[in-house]
């Protein structure tokens, strides 16, 4: 059966386990974001995305921390939703300039859309690290993923982000800024819709001049 789920991921890979190419199409942002900026002024409460039943599997056999992170992000976001949590995390949370990459550390289910896009509309570009690979190959990919700073990351995956930290020289690791994820969405979901639609929020940073 093909898979029900909307997927905002514009790159070949729409696996949010797996990792795209952490250099993407100076186009990516518009290809990204007009679709989403369409659908929320045309269908603000149609689904924009949701968890799917394989990652709801997989979390089932996770620990008891994993479990509860992937819940967080289980269940389906309206473009409404979806677009303001994400401008929420890409105005309030991160603050890389544009041009940066941003590895992100998150469970599969919504949670990773909402941070995929919170990464275009700050004009970086993103790169999914599937969390259970090897310690050193993680270390690897975040040494590759320059120029970097911050890393998105879900409280299920900070251990796994700490034990590939520690395989890199000190100097490398101290560049990375870990962003908590979950307790952030956590505590935006808890406020009143009203409160999160008419909330404050700067618009994301322009892409960097060619000068």
């Amino acid at each position: 059966d093909p898979d029900p789920d909307p997927d905002p991921n514009p790159n070949p890979n729409p696996n949010p386990n797996l990792i795209p190419n952490p250099n993407p199409n100076p186009n990516q942002a518009t290809t990204l974001l007009q679709p989403l900026g369409h659908a929320l002024l045309t269908c603000p409460d149609a689904i924009a995305c949701c968890t799917s039943s394989g990652a709801k599997a997989e979390a089932a056999t996770a620990t008891k921390e994993e479990a509860a992170g992937a819940a967080a992000g289980f269940g389906a976001l309206t473009y409404r939703t979806f677009v303001t949590e994400a401008l929420h995390v890409a105005s309030s949370l991160l603050t890389s300039p544009a041009g940066r990459v941003l590895p992100i550390m998150v469970e599969r289910n919504v949670d990773a859309y909402v941070a995929i896009v919170a990464a275009t509309m700050r004009s970086c570009a993103w790169l999914l690290i599937d969390a259970s690979l090897p310690a050193r190959r993680v270390a690897h990919m975040l040494s590759e993923a320059t120029p970097a700073g911050e890393i998105l990351v879900a409280a299920s995956r900070r251990v796994a982000l700490q034990a590939a930290l520690q395989e890199l020289e000190p100097a490398t690791a101290e560049t990375f800024t870990p962003r908590e994820l979950t307790p952030f969405l956590g505590a935006l979901r808890k406020r009143p819709a009203e409160e999160r639609w008419a909330a404050p929020t700067p618009p994301p940073p322009s892409p960097a001049g060619d000068g």
